[in-house]
């Protein structure tokens, strides 16, 4: 065998893969951008900066420039490459489709909680009840459980001959687990009776089990039954309620946390990833979706109902937003479980349609190549297999994900070359064999990384062993993705993710937890699979929620500078932990109980001193705090204390597991990493981009269209470079934002400007223990800098900064209409500016909520309105101050102020 599957295969393959996810989420955000940017008109026209701006490092194309946005913006096909191509002058496909694949072993490797096939066997057989014994009450002692009954029917078929020492057969062979004699006699009545249901039950299932073996190519007698050949079984004899009542309880999993499911959310969220197609009955990844993205934010197909023409999803060949398919049900709509393989078969025929449009993209006028990236799945579903033989276009690519053998060479390569080969096999009668780049899971190690390890979270180096090999590969991923950007253009951070699963989704913390063992027939603990550990009960209990609703409201307050409103926190994540933690507790009564008040009193909060902070509360801090880092430690270390000692908020879990973190110093599982990820989610950006395709509330808008939604954070930092840089005439820059921090990253390139630009921000007044302008103009200006501490070290970058921004404040109940326009500011009234403004972003911003939906506005009438609230929240701003005798003791220059200074120089 010539070909090694080396630790330089996977990672050559995996930085590939990065960079096709880095060039689809360039895509996804550019889409309603690309008549500015991308038509060739455009691209002759344009002599300023920005025909030279550049979104990606020259690592992504060494050889070109493709790193340009003009160059990126739709990748044209050639007609010999695709005959639907009607004209490549006026045509653009865009540069591809890119669809996870997520099977069994993802949450296996992941979670480690749910069984694989050979153990999900063994439990679902210890779910089904398959008979009481006469006149009992129905007690767990007198339940006859599928196992028992299967190892009983074995029993009896290898003894049938000796009728007469049945009986005492049963209940005196050494050895023998079946040593209920209760269960025993009332089963050996039951099998000697000719017309009994139980005996033809037991009869079935033997004689289907040894059919399914004949037919089998390498026939064993000892050959074990596949999992869904074994649920056939079952469906057949049993009715299918039954089966898929103990198929439901056995995937049963929501809310646990795990790492790659946290890292695979925020992939499809931001559209590196398009399309999502889940096999698993579990709903881990469904929940990551829901906590990253939010209802509304995506799609989702479970049944025929679900399915939406592509065409009305779609524009220009892109998904309007992530879609996510589970064509083998989930575990909560038990009816919409397909387990079986003649259900596999005969997948629901719109759902069908639906996966050959997204696969083939006849419907989309252009034919694009599919990124199939394979994890956790064995590429066993005949119906999938036989649409990808049928419609995967030519020059797609499927990343296959595998479980490399660490440190045995020759069993890797032999693992990878059967993946090869029966990749090929698949598509060797059709001609549309794709590329195929083989990653091996287990070799992203610190072992294999060397040095570049400690750079993949920026923090200390985490141990890899605490998590999955899936969490440790997928890490990796988007370290290199974020390798490709420009720091100005690099996508949102992850480190939220991070700091949950470092608590909650890491084998440190679970090691902690009470362990649950599945039990064999006898009620003993059994052997093998049977015996495995299962770290379950917690993740379904009052302590596990209520410990959720914890570490989120830790995150709450990191995010909004030590504020909470108890009303946004219950929108939010948050909401959803507590409400199952509501659920776990029969009596409403339940002293034990703690509401949310409650649990807002172990953090020290009081009430806002304004009557009309609609209950915002605020951590008690210390009053000659000026550095916005200051938060931080003072509220980690404080809360970090208490919350290592026993106390009726945390479960003694989590409890003990702060205790851990404190003793040790190794990186990953300790305090000083949790600290420093809090550290960078209080200096991140509080506004986190929730676009839903359907959202309603914008059509108060004139001429509004979906194509004026903004979906990614590169997205909306394109704007602001075309705002900026492709009309030499601006001069004023106006802004409602919390602190400016979409603002910040951009400060250093308006600097240096030569134009005088001037900023007109509007900041909320999130620091009450500052009472003069001046402080709180000082640690704006702090937190702006935060971005690029190194330029603004320059003192006379920073004098500058000085001179070109304006900044006053608004108390946060009134600071929820956000919006940025670049204009030409000229001598006259501010709302006779409609036609002055060459760009402007809009969205509402309540309260202390983080979730933001920007679209574009360009309708004078709809500018028109966004003058109108820009001059009322500017007369807000400056009276506030004056009323409440706190405000400014020189007087404040603004926009106003300007615009006469023009009107004296007759501009």
């Amino acid at each position: 065998m010539t070909n090694q599957h080396t630790f330089e295969t996977s990672k050559g393959n995996l930085q590939y893969l990065a960079k096709e996810l880095a060039l689809n989420h360039f895509d996804a955000s550019t889409i309603d951008l690309y008549p500015e940017i991308g038509n060739e008109a455009e691209r002759k026209r344009r002599t300023d900066g920005l025909r030279t701006e550049k979104v990606f490092l020259d690592k992504i194309d060494p050889n070109g420039d493709s790193q340009n946005i003009f160059s990126l913006t739709g990748i044209v096909q050639n007609e010999q490459d695709n005959p639907k191509y009607p004209d490549s002058s006026t045509e653009l496909a865009k540069h591809s489709r890119n669809i996870l694949v997520i099977g069994a072993g993802c949450s296996a490797n992941s979670f480690e909680n749910i069984p694989l096939a050979p153990a999900a066997i063994e439990e679902i057989k210890q779910k089904i009840t398959i008979a009481h014994l006469p006149k009992s009450a129905k007690t767990e002692d007198d339940i006859i459980t599928l196992d028992y009954f299967i190892k009983f029917c074995q029993h009896f078929k290898k003894n049938r001959n000796n009728k007469s020492e049945s009986s005492k057969y049963y209940m005196e062979l050494p050895n023998s687990p079946l040593k209920n004699e209760r269960f025993n006699k009332h089963l050996i009545r039951q099998f000697n009776q000719e017309y009994s249901l139980l005996r033809e039950i037991g009869e079935k299932y033997l004689a289907s089990i040894r059919k399914w073996k004949l037919n089998q190519y390498d026939y064993k007698v000892d050959t074990k039954v596949e999992f869904e050949t074994f649920l056939s079984i079952l469906a057949s004899i049993l009715p299918m309620d039954r089966v898929r009542d103990a198929l439901s309880e056995t995937y049963d999993f929501q809310n646990a946390t795990t790492l790659f499911y946290s890292i695979v959310a925020h992939l499809f969220k931001h559209r590196f990833i398009d399309v999502i197609i889940n096999f698993n009955f579990d709903e881990l990844l469904d929940r990551a979706i829901l906590d990253e993205i939010g209802e509304g934010g995506f799609d989702m197909i479970l049944s025929d109902g679900d399915c939406i023409s592509l065409t009305q999803l779609s524009k220009n060949g892109r998904l309007r937003q992530p879609l996510y398919i589970k064509p083998h049900g989930t575990a909560r709509h038990k009816s919409s479980l397909r387990f079986t393989k003649d259900q596999y078969h005969d997948l629901p025929p719109e759902i069908r349609k639906t996966l050959i449009d997204l696969i083939a993209s006849n419907d989309e006028g252009l034919i694009k190549r599919i990124n199939l990236l394979i994890v956790g799945f064995d590429m066993n579903s005949i119906e999938f297999n036989e649409i990808l033989m049928k419609h995967l276009p030519v020059g797609s690519a499927m990343f296959f994900f595998f479980r490399n053998v660490v440190g045995n060479q020759d069993e890797t390569n032999k693992k990878a070359h059967k993946k090869t080969d029966n990749l090929r096999r698949l598509f060797e009668e059709n001609g549309r064999m794709p590329r195929i780049y083989l990653i091996g899971n287990e070799y992203f190690t610190k072992q294999h990384l060397g040095q570049d390890y400690s750079l993949l979270n920026g923090t200390s180096e985490p141990l890899l062993d605490y998590y999955g090999s899936l969490g440790n590969v997928f890490k990796v991923l988007y370290w290199h993705i974020l390798e490709f950007f420009d720091a100005k253009y690099k996508p949102r951070d992850i480190h939220k993710h991070y700091l949950i699963s470092n608590i909650f989704g890491n084998r440190e913390f679970w090691k902690l937890l009470p362990k649950d063992k599945i039990k064999n027939s006898n009620g003993k603990e059994g052997k093998g699979t049977s015996e495995k550990l299962y770290s379950r009960t917690y993740f379904k209990s009052k302590d596990y929620y209520k410990d959720r609703v914890f570490i989120e409201i830790l995150i709450n307050l990191a995010i909004n500078n030590g504020r909470i409103d108890p009303v946004i926190l219950m929108a939010g994540n948050a909401g959803h932990y507590y409400s199952e933690y509501t659920k776990q507790f029969d009596d409403n009564k339940d002293k034990t109980k703690k509401s949310l008040l409650e649990m807002l009193q172990f953090f020290e909060l009081e009430n806002g001193e304004n009557p009309n902070s609609l209950g915002i509360r605020h951590l008690k801090l210390s009053e000659d705090r000026k550095v916005p880092l200051s938060v931080y430690k003072e509220v980690f270390e404080k809360i970090y204390a208490k919350a290592s000692k026993p106390n009726d908020f945390c479960s003694e879990f989590l409890t003990e597991y702060f205790k851990l973190c404190a003793k040790y110093n190794r990186g990953g599982c300790d305090k000083k990493t949790l600290k420093e990820l809090f550290r960078k989610i209080v200096i991140s950006n509080n506004s986190k981009i929730h676009s839903e395709f359907r959202n309603t509330q914008n059509h108060i808008f004139e001429r509004y269209h979906h194509s004026d939604i903004i979906n990614t954070n590169l997205h909306l930092d394109l704007h602001f470079t075309i705002g900026l840089m492709a009309n030499r005439d601006v001069n004023a820059i106006c802004v409602v934002a919390d602190n400016g921090f979409q603002l910040a990253k951009f400060l250093p390139q308006i600097v240096e400007d030569d134009r005088d630009i001037k900023i007109y921000l509007i900041a909320e007044d999130s620091y009450k223990e500052l009472h003069t302008y001046k402080d709180k103009k000082q640690r704006t200006i702090e937190t702006l800098k935060l971005w690029n501490r190194d330029f603004f070290r320059q003192e006379e970058k920073l004098d500058l900064l000085e001179d070109k921004l304006r900044i006053i404040y608004l108390p946060v109940v009134d600071h929820n209409r956000h919006m940025t326009f670049f204009l030409n500011l000229q001598g006259k009234d501010l709302l006779a500016h409609e036609k002055n403004v060459t760009r402007a972003i809009y969205y509402y911003k309540k309260g202390l909520s983080s979730k933001i939906n920007p679209i574009r506005i360009y309708e004078e009438n709809n500018l028109k309105y966004l003058l109108e609230m820009f001059n009322t929240y500017s007369d807000k701003a400056l009276s506030s101050y004056m009323r409440n005798k706190l405000g400014y003791q020189t007087k404040v220059p603004w926009i106003y102020d300007d615009i006469e200074d023009l009107k004296k120089m007759k501009i």
